[in-house]
């Protein structure tokens, strides 16, 4: 789980670098993207998954897309880990749980 935060650090950094290159001039967006740091604040939202409603320049747009899909995948596989350890404690219980076939309670 460690690396998936390690990768969605660098992915978050790296990305909030181009999103400054690229939507910097783009008087669409408001200047939302006028620091690094304003861009990470939306790279962050766009790393859960949302997409806000602005006109992006084409590089932004495809960078955007790439951005949501790898968040929804770095989002999987922390959820994957949570999800087999509930199945190991369920395994685990249930066959210590069980009754004994000598048993005659």
């Amino acid at each position: 789980m460690a690396s998936a935060g390690v990768l969605a650090l660098i992915i978050w950094i790296a990305c909030a670098g181009l999103f400054y290159i690229f939507e910097n001039g783009n008087p669409t967006v408001g200047g939302a993207f006028q620091n690094i740091p304003d861009s990470m604040y939306y790279v962050a939202v766009f790393l859960g998954g949302e997409w806000c409603h602005c006109d992006f320049t084409v590089m932004g747009k495809l960078l955007c897309i790439w951005l949501v899909a790898a968040g929804i995948g770095l989002f999987g596989i922390p959820v994957g880990a949570l999800f087999d350890a509930f199945e190991e404690v369920n395994c685990f219980v249930s066959f210590h749980l069980r009754p004994h076939p000598n048993n005659f309670f």
